[in-house]
């Protein structure tokens, strides 16, 4: 007998009248098992919100799911999971590129003419040990001797 058939015949038994704990300790069954009904879950084929996340994407362009989601939630009033919201953007097209991040340049801080070999001497660590237990900017310690 499968689980799922042991579940039905227990609940059957307890629905006849049989105390709970008893039927569960007999066929060997939690007895929370028995308690559990199962909720109906919305159908993914809703799409009554559809067409008011396409419109907040017609509003404003450069949001992205998140934000769109944000703002129907705050400005429309309507509770909407950022994953629908992601999924309607998709099917539409509507989905905003994503920013690629770009590794930051430090300013060259000194790009120094020279005349001469062995003239300047630059160290690229920023940060220099002074004592055991501090440390300085060597930066400006190039500068103060400079």
């Amino acid at each position: 007998m499968s689980c799922g058939e042991v579940h039905s015949q227990a609940r059957e038994l307890v629905e006849q009248g049989y105390q709970c704990k008893l039927v569960a300790g007999v066929l060997a069954i939690s007895r929370s098992s028995l308690y559990y009904r199962r909720h109906p879950r919305g159908s993914r084929a809703d799409r009554r919100w559809d067409s008011q996340i396409v419109a907040a994407c017609g509003t404003k362009p450069a949001y992205g799911y998140r934000r769109v989601s944000w703002w129907l939630k705050r400005k429309e009033g309507l509770i909407v999971n950022r994953k629908r919201v992601l999924r309607v953007m998709r099917e539409q097209g509507l989905l905003v590129p994503s920013r690629r991040l770009r590794a930051r340049r430090r300013k060259e801080w000194g790009r120094v003419e020279v005349s001469r070999p062995n003239q300047v001497w630059q160290a690229d660590l920023p940060w220099r040990r002074s004592s055991r237990r501090s440390w300085t900017d060597s930066r400006r310690a190039v500068a103060e001797r400079a």
